[in-house]
C-alpha cells in the first residue's frame, strides 16, 4: 500500500501577505481551513482563479472592514457540468501551473543539481516540486473528462460539447511542437532474394554427443568452450549453488569459532577449541547458529547506518571468532558450549590466545619468527606473554638441554686441540732426529 503524504502547503505559492488573504478567502467561502496557515493546501486551478479575481477586487476597492466581502465572479458561460466551462477551466489550470513553475524555478527548477544548503530549503523545494506535478496531473485528469464528453456526443451541436472540444484543441495546441514536422515517406516492400540452402557437415573426429548443438554455435566467431567457466554446462551433480555469495550468515559459517577457556582456576594460559571444525562446519553447526543469533541481537541495537556498514563488513570478511562463557570475564570450561560473549580477531598472532596457538602448532615457526619485525625491518621490543607452570617447566628443560649441549661441544673442542698438539710435538721430534743423523 503506497504511503499517503500530506498535500503540498499553500506557502510554496503565496507570499505571507497573500497567504493571509488566501486564508480569509477560504473562510469566506466556508472551505476547510486550519489555524496554521502554512498547512493550508495548494489551491486547485478553479480556486486559484477565483482567489486571484477576488484578491484583485479587494486591492482596487475601498470597502470598509465592516462591509460584507464579495464572492468571486463565476464564469458567464453555461455552467455545465461544473461552475466553469472547459476553456475557462483550462485557462485556470495554465495560470496555476505557470505560477507554481515560477516559484519552483526560483528555487532551482527541474535542472537543479546537488542538495540545498539547509533542510528547510530542501523541504520547500520538494513541496514546490510536488505541487507543480500535482497541478499538471489535475489538468490531465480534466482533459480526460473533456475527451470523454467529445467522444460521447460527436455529432451534437451543444454548448457543453463545443466548450469541451475547444478546450481539448487548446490543450493539444499547447503541447504540440509549433514547427514543421518531417513527413516520413512510405517505401515499397523490398524483395528479399532467396537465401541459398546451407548444410552442416562434421568431420569424422567430431564426437557424436556434441553434434546436436545449434548451428550458430559452430561458427568460427564462437570462443573456445571453457569447461571450468561458471556459465559452462552443469555436471552430473547439477548447477553450483551461488545464492550464498552475498550472505553474511554463510560467511560466518565458514569462519573458525574458537571456544576459549582456562583448564583450571590457577592456570594463566588461555586455551581454545574449534567449535566449527570439519566435518561439522556450516550453517547447521550449533555454534554457528548461536553466534549468528548473538550478532543479530547486536545489529538490532545499532543505528541503521552503522548496522548496514557492519553487515557489509561481515559479508566480505571471514575472520576468526573468539567465544566464551561468562559476564565479561572468561568463566566457562572446555565442555561448556553455551557461550554468550564473542570477539572477532584478524589472526591468532598477537591475540590473547597466541601462546596456546604457538604450542599446538597453529602459529608456524616462520610466522612466529617474524612477529617482532616492524614495517622498516627493525626488530622491535619483544612482547612478554604469560605462560602457565607447565610451559615454564618445558622452557627450563629446553635451557638445560641447550646448556649441556654447549658444554659437550666445548669438551670436544678442547680434546681435539690437545690431540692436535700431541701430533705436532711428534712431528717436531722426528724432524730433529733426522737432522741429527
Amino acid at each position: 500500500m503506497p504511503l499517503l503524504r500530506d498535500p503540498p502547503p499553500a506557502s510554496v505559492l503565496f507570499t505571507p501577505a497573500e497567504l493571509l488573504s488566501y486564508t480569509d478567502w477560504r473562510s469566506l467561502h466556508r472551505l476547510d481551513t486550519n489555524n496554521a496557515k502554512a498547512t493550508l493546501p495548494v489551491p486547485t486551478a478553479t480556486e486559484y482563479a477565483e482567489f486571484q479575481t477576488w484578491h484583485a477586487e479587494q486591492s482596487s476597492s475601498s470597502l470598509s472592514s465592516s462591509s460584507p466581502l464579495p464572492r468571486g465572479k463565476k464564469c458567464l458561460h453555461r455552467p455545465q457540468p461544473g461552475e466553469f466551462c472547459p476553456p475557462c477551466t483550462l485557462s485556470m489550470h495554465n495560470a496555476l501551473i505557470a505560477a507554481l513553475y515560477d516559484k519552483w524555478g526560483a528555487l532551482g527548477g527541474p535542472w537543479r543539481t546537488g542538495n540545498l544548503a539547509t533542510l528547510a530549503a530542501q523541504t520547500k523545494y520538494n513541496d514546490t516540486s510536488r505541487a507543480w506535478h500535482a497541478a499538471k496531473l489535475a489538468l490531465v485528469r480534466d482533459v480526460g473528462v473533456w475527451e470523454e464528453i467529445c467522444a460521447k456526443a460527436v455529432e451534437e451541436d451543444d454548448e457543453q460539447v463545443w466548450g469541451a472540444k475547444k478546450a481539448v484543441e487548446e490543450y493539444e495546441r499547447g503541447i504540440t511542437f509549433p514547427g514543421p514536422t518531417t513527413t516520413v515517406c512510405a517505401t515499397g516492400t523490398r524483395s528479399l532474394r532467396a537465401r541459398s540452402r546451407r548444410s552442416l557437415s562434421f568431420t569424422p573426429d567430431t564426437p557424436p554427443a556434441t553434434r546436436h548443438r545449434p548451428q550458430g554455435l559452430w561458427s568460427r566467431g564462437v570462443a573456445t568452450h571453457d569447461a571450468k567457466s561458471p556459465n559452462a554446462c552443469p555436471s552430473a551433480d547439477g548447477w553450483e549453488d551461488t545464492s550464498h555469495f552475498n550472505s553474511w550468515e554463510y560467511t560466518i559459517s565458514q569462519c573458525r569459532i574458537l571456544l576459549v577457556y582456562y583448564p583450571n582456576a590457577s592456570s594463566t594460559l588461555l586455551r581454545y577449541r574449534d567449535l566449527n571444525d570439519f566435518p561439522n562446519r556450516g550453517l547447521d553447526n550449533p555454534a554457528v547458529v548461536r553466534l549468528i543469533a548473538l550478532l543479530n541481537a547486536q545489529l538490532l541495537s545499532l543505528p541503521p547506518a552503522e548496522a548496514t556498514n557492519t553487515l557489509q563488513y561481515l559479508r566480505k570478511n571471514s575472520d576468526t571468532w573468539l567465544v566464551w562463557v561468562g559476564d565479561g570475564e572468561i568463566a566457562g570450561s572446555e565442555e561448556d558450549e553455551a557461550f554468550n560473549n564473542f570477539e572477532k580477531i584478524g589472526g591468532l598472532l598477537g591475540s590473547q590466545v597466541q601462546g596456546w596457538a604457538r604450542r599446538i602448532g597453529d602459529i608456524g615457526d616462520e610466522e612466529w619468527a617474524c612477529r617482532n619485525l616492524g614495517k622498516g625491518g627493525v626488530e622491535e621490543e619483544e612482547e612478554e606473554t604469560e605462560v602457565d607452570e607447565e610451559e615454564e617447566q618445558d622452557s627450563d628443560d629446553c635451557d638445560e638441554m641447550s646448556l649441556a649441549s654447549e658444554e659437550d661441544e666445548v669438551d670436544l673442542e678442547m680434546s681435539d686441540l690437545a690431540h692436535a698438539e700431541d701430533e705436532s710435538d711428534s712431528e717436531e721430534a722426528g724432524n730433529l732426529e733426522d737432522h741429527g743423523e
